[in-house]
C-alpha cells in the first residue's frame, strides 16, 4: 500500500487518523479522522492517475485535491452499532442449561439433539454433551445456522433469550 500524506484544509478537532486503505490498481485511496470515542467523522477520498515517490522530501504524493466528507451523526451512531454487535459476538456465552432453555422455547432443542446423535461430526458432539458453556462465536452456533436455517440475528436472538434464563 502506498503512504500517502495530505494536509487538512477544514477545521476539524481530530484524535486520530484512521489507516488509510486503497486500491493501487485503481489509484483511489481512502482514509479516515476519529474522534476520542473513535468514531470516524470524517472520510477523506481520492483518485489519482499518477501517484509518485517525491525522493527530496522522502514520501509519496498523490496530485489531486483530496475530497473530504463528513459524516452524519446516523452514519456514526449507526457504524458504533455495528461495531458493539460484532463485539458483542465475539464475547457473549451462556450457561448449557440456559442454552438448553433458550433452545427448547424456540423449538430446536428435539431438532439439534436428533442431529447430535445422528450425523453431527465427532467435535460437535463432544461439545455439546461436554461443554459447559457456549459462546455466541463458537463453531457449533455456526453450524446450526446452516443446517437448521438460522440467520446471525436468530442466533443472537437465541443467546438474548438465554441470557434471560435465571438458573
Amino acid at each position: 500500500m502506498t503512504k500517502v500524506w495530505y494536509k487538512l484544509t477544514e477545521p476539524t478537532t481530530p484524535i486520530s487518523f484512521g489507516k488509510t486503505v486503497g486500491n493501487e490498481d485503481e489509484m483511489s485511496f481512502e482514509t479516515t479522522i476519529h474522534d476520542e470515542f473513535n468514531h470516524e467523522l470524517y472520510v477523506i477520498q481520492w483518485t489519482s492517475d499518477e501517484p509518485f515517490y517525491n525522493e527530496e522530501d522522502e514520501k509519496w504524493e498523490v496530485p489531486g485535491t483530496p475530497s473530504l466528507v463528513k459524516k452524519s451523526p446516523e452514519q456514526i451512531q449507526t457504524e458504533q452499532d455495528e461495531k458493539d454487535l460484532l463485539n458483542w459476538r465475539e464475547t457473549v456465552d451462556c450457561s448449557r442449561l440456559q442454552a438448553m432453555l433458550a433452545l427448547d422455547e424456540q423449538g430446536l432443542l428435539e431438532q439439534i439433539e436428533t442431529w447430535i446423535n445422528g450425523d453431527a461430526p465427532k467435535v460437535a458432539k463432544l461439545a455439546w454433551k461436554e461443554a459447559y458453556r457456549f459462546s455466541r462465536k463458537s463453531s457449533l452456533f455456526n453450524d446450526f445456522k446452516g443446517l437448521f436455517g438460522l440467520t446471525d440475528e436468530d442466533i443472537d436472538n437465541l443467546f438474548k433469550l438465554a441470557l434471560t434464563k435465571e438458573v
